[in-house]
């Protein structure tokens, strides 16, 4: 987490520091978006505010809700709706009429929540009442306030105020459980659950983490054995149904686009250096209009819309390159991918290069991307070639 959060800060940093004297804004309606080295709102009559500056700090009402990212986050004045926050350190001291959702390294709560609190970072402090729910994750969490909702905590330490008072169920997820001491008149014991650790939820792997981490493991073990870390596919069931698979839809494309696949073949066979050039220069632009769009409010919102495209441009990319490697490979027999049956051959052959390619040792990926911008770059050429290439 404290990775994450030094990362996000130093591109905050960068961010503010090119940033022109006073920062960005733009306002549309009662919603604004500022952005800078230090942001202050003292504007009344605001709805929605989207912030980002190494300091935010609320010193005026805001009737809806706060989308901030900072270092430094403080609420100074009562927000009507709700806060999502991403910081160092986030002080919430003015009424929340809605949810308080953060990830900082320091919460502090001590005005009251009519809404729920999710709050994770490694101190969250509450010290004023919530009306909903309470989720924390942290290494030291410290409730000195009345909580009307359920309340489930992951930490590693917690510390119960004289104030404390949870009216709903009490969830504790410890390392060895029954450790944490909860006093009486926090809650009684029939409305405490105690769980290990393990039980807690967890976060969607969206980069696969779980399986690397597998990988290496299995990896260390084979070099303990004294193996060389190289194992082919299960046969025949995982490798040959891959091969199936992937044969069956490169076969379907070379039946129903068969002069589309001819084209992008003399393609790739006539400038073999700028399909791969404009395979590359697609699949970068694609991926850094992931990263920049991300990086920015306005750009958020077409994020998943960017990031489709790119999950579809190397999809195509893959597939393409897959069949144009067959097609290559049928080339060498002396066959062109003419005749149904040499299509048929052409689908078959690079279904199983790519397959094969693909479980080299440490060099497997790297082939991979390279059919991918092979495909991609030939899609690119024979779709924008009127555009970018014609003479009139």
């Amino acid at each position: 987490m404290h990775y994450i959060l030094a990362a996000i800060l130093v591109v905050i940093s960068c961010f503010s520091a090119t940033a022109e004297e006073g920062g960005s804004r733009f306002a549309i309606g009662n919603d604004l978006y500022r952005g800078g080295q230090t942001v202050t709102i003292k504007d009344d009559g605001l709805d929605d505010v989207f912030l980002t500056a190494m300091r935010v700090s609320l010193r005026r009402a805001v009737t809806g809700s706060a989308h901030v990212v900072g270092r430094w986050v403080d609420v100074d004045a009562d927000l009507g709706g709700s806060l999502y926050a991403l910081a160092q350190r986030v002080s919430v001291d003015a009424p929340v009429l809605g949810d308080v959702s953060v990830v900082a390294q320091q919460v502090s709560v001590t005005a009251p929540v009519a809404g729920d609190l999710r709050s994770w970072g490694s101190e969250t402090t509450v010290a004023a009442p919530v009306k909903g729910t309470v989720l924390i994750s942290a290494e030291l969490a410290s409730i000195n306030a009345p909580i009307s909702g359920d309340v489930a905590i992951l930490a590693n330490e917690v510390d119960f105020g004289e104030d404390a008072q949870i009216e709903g169920l009490l969830t504790l997820y410890e390392t060895r459980v029954g450790t944490l001491v909860v006093p009486a008149h926090v809650a009684p014991q029939e409305r405490i659950q105690r769980l290990p650790r393990t039980d807690a939820p967890k976060a969607p792997d969206l980069f696969g983490e779980a399986a690397k981490r597998k990988a290496k493991q299995e990896a260390r073990a084979a070099a303990e054995r004294g193996d060389d870390g190289f194992q082919w596919p299960a046969f025949p069931t995982a490798f040959v149904q891959n091969w199936v698979i992937l044969s069956l839809v490169l076969g379907l494309m070379a039946f129903v686009l068969p002069r589309f696949l001819r084209d992008l073949l003399d393609e790739a066979r006539d400038t073999p250096g700028a399909v791969m050039l404009w395979g590359a220069i697609a699949l970068s632009a694609l991926l850094g209009a992931v990263i920049l769009s991300a990086l920015t409010l306005l750009g958020m919102v077409i994020t998943p819309v960017i990031l489709v495209v790119l999950v579809l441009a190397a999809l195509g990319g893959y597939l393409m390159g897959a069949y144009l490697l067959g097609a290559v490979l049928l080339g060498f027999a002396g066959r062109r991918p003419d005749a149904p049956a040499n299509r048929v051959l052409a689908a078959l052959a690079g279904a199983l290069a790519v397959l094969l390619l693909g479980v080299i040792p440490a060099a497997g990926w790297i082939v991979m991307i390279l059919v991918t911008v092979l495909g991609l770059g030939a899609l690119v050429l024979r779709l924008l070639e009127p555009a970018l290439f014609s003479e009139t």
